[in-house]
């Protein structure tokens, strides 16, 4: 099944995805409300804006990232979108962040002009990350991602 992000707080957060970006409790209930309800193999679509960082903006659907996951056990598998190739749109990405983090008190980080510098020449592309680890961890039913791999942070 797919499920839009938004349909998702409603159905298994009980709260408005609007409501849940507004009073800063997204990452909250998307860790402890919809993730584990998505047992059986689902697609979550049409992220919010804001929660695709690298991603593209569609070009129909307002404030929505072309952007995806996939979740199965409760697990995020895999990660996809449409990658911003625009090094304007991005460095505008970067300095709204930044702001924020100022006035939040949080470590504020320099702005990767590298980066910004490769995209002008990077085409247009998409990806999919896939967690083989977790995909490990979801087949041999493990509780915990540090059941199967190589070495855990503790470690060293």
């Amino acid at each position: 099944p797919r499920i839009g992000v938004a349909e998702a707080f409603r159905r298994f957060a009980k709260k408005s995805l609007n409501d849940a970006l507004a009073d800063d409790s997204y990452d909250e209930l998307m860790a402890f409300k919809i993730e584990p309800a998505l047992v059986f193999p689902s697609f979550l679509y049409d992220y919010p804006a804001q929660k695709g960082a690298f991603a593209k903006i569609s070009e129909t659907k307002c404030g929505i990232a072309e952007r995806f996951e996939l979740y199965i056990g409760g697990i995020e598998l895999c990660n996809g979108f449409s990658e911003l190739t625009d090094p304007y749109e991005q460095a505008l990405r970067f300095e709204k962040e930044l702001a924020r983090r100022r006035c939040a008190g949080e470590p504020v980080y320099p702005i990767p002009h590298p980066f910004l510098s490769a995209l002008e020449s990077m085409p247009e592309s998409a990806g999919c990350a896939l967690g083989i680890d977790r995909l490990v961890m979801l087949l041999c039913g493990a509780g915990r991602i540090d059941d199967v791999v190589a070495f855990v942070p503790e470690e060293y």
